[in-house]
């Protein structure tokens, strides 16, 4: 092979290369965040406080309800209150209206 036939053979199969490259970078532009939308309940956005709003004062401190956190007699209580529920399915003396029991 002469240098000038290998030196083509380079060349063309730089081209495909660059050609498989550029479809790939292509194919990836399009596939942003437009092209393919998160499913799901969106994000909650954070505002900044900036000077013009830094003066109000939060109508709600304290929205966000933390989990109820059970003491050790709270779900002593608890377990009572539905043996004794269950109980009275079984028995057929419930409160409720008609159920599975």
């Amino acid at each position: 092979m002469t240098s000038e036939t290998l030196a083509q053979l380079m060349i063309e199969e730089r081209n495909r290369l660059q050609a498989a490259i550029d479809a790939l970078q292509d194919g990836s532009k399009s596939e942003g965040t437009n092209a393919r939308r998160k499913r799901g309940r969106p994000a909650k956005t954070v505002s900044v406080p900036t000077a013009a709003t830094a003066h109000v004062i939060d109508p709600l401190p304290g929205l966000v309800r933390k989990p109820a956190k059970w003491t050790a007699a709270k779900r002593r209580l608890q377990a009572q209150r539905m043996k004794q529920f269950w109980a009275q399915k079984k028995a057929g003396k419930s409160k409720g209206g008609k159920g599975p029991f």
